[in-house]
Formats: C-alpha cells, structure tokens, sequence
C-alpha cells in the first residue's frame, strides 16, 4: 500500500504516491473534492503529503486538520503556494487566497497567533519556510532570494515594506511535520 499522498495532483502525477484530484484526469488514484471533509483515507496512513499549488483554491482550515489526521506521527507535509506578491495570484481566476510566509502558523502548535480556536487545531511543527522567486532574465532575484531567506527577521522585513513589491516573490515552500 502507498504511504505518500499527492493532495490537488492535478497532472502532477507521481509515482509512489496516491494521487488525489477533484477531476478523473489520467494517472488520478482517488477522485474526491478537497471542499469534502473528512478526506477518504484512514487515520495516520500516510507517512508524507505533498500539497503543491492546492491552498490558494481552497478555504483550507478544515482541510489542514483532516490532513493532520491523515498523517503518520513524524510525516512531513510538504505545500507550495503563491506569495501575495505573485502575479500568478492574479492571472488564475481560481485563486481565492493570497499567503504570507506565516499564514500558515495558524496550525502550528507554540505559533505566536495563537488563535486555535478557529480551527479547534494547533499541532504542526514548521521545519522549513522559504520564498521563492522568479528568476532567468531577472538576475538580481538570485540574490534577492538569498537575502530575503537569510532569516524569519529578513522575510519580516521584505514583506513589511516596499521590497516585497518592488521584487514580488513567486512562492512560498512551506514543510510543516506532525
């Protein structure tokens, strides 16, 4: 039995994986929509869930709980999604949400907001969060990227002041453990 699952895979199939999408596309293991809670897998199956362009689609505070209740003691939950400077946020009309690197601290146990009563669930623990940015003909986002990941107080300060648009970032990359 697979013991990784691919969350919104869309035609992101991967091998190893079950992979999990709202449409019948081709390469799709279990077709059910994300809207749909509790997802249809058993508790503590998974051992790693990938996550990667699905958030921002979504009203996602149910879904970061159940995804917690699918995931093995120790799993890594691995999400990308666009940074509010992104303009892929408004090239998709799909796409509901915007995120800063911290949005996602609202899940985190310890988090600083500390607001679980939202959601009725704190429990991940942040292993890793970083930017991404747009890069090819854009050269000086080869360093920007570097500085702005130097630290949570330089991604602080790029998204507290005019930096984080006059060099809009393209992703975050979010790893949270249970």
């Amino acid at each position: 039995m697979k013991d990784k699952l691919n969350i919104g895979c869309g035609n992101d199939i991967r091998d190893g994986y079950v992979n999990l999408d709202m449409y019948p596309l081709p390469g799709v293991d279990v077709v059910h929509d994300l809207l749909v809670i509790p997802l249809p897998f058993e508790d503590k199956q998974f051992s790693e869930v990938v996550c990667k362009d699905v958030l921002e689609h979504l009203e996602y505070g149910g879904l970061m709980a159940d995804i917690y209740r699918v995931m093995k003691p120790g799993a890594s939950l691995y999400i990308r999604v666009p940074h509010f400077t992104s303009r892929d946020n408004y090239l998709d009309p799909t796409h509901k949400k915007k995120f800063s690197f911290r949005a996602l601290e609202f899940f985190v146990k310890g988090s600083k907001f500390g607001r679980e009563y939202y959601f009725g669930f704190q429990g991940y623990s942040t292993i890793k969060t970083e930017l991404t940015f747009k890069k090819g003909l854009m050269f000086w986002n080869y360093l920007v990227e570097a500085l702005v990941n130097s630290s949570f107080t330089a991604k602080s300060i790029y998204e507290l002041t005019i930096l984080c648009y006059m060099f809009p970032a393209r992703n975050i990359n979010i790893v949270l453990n249970k």
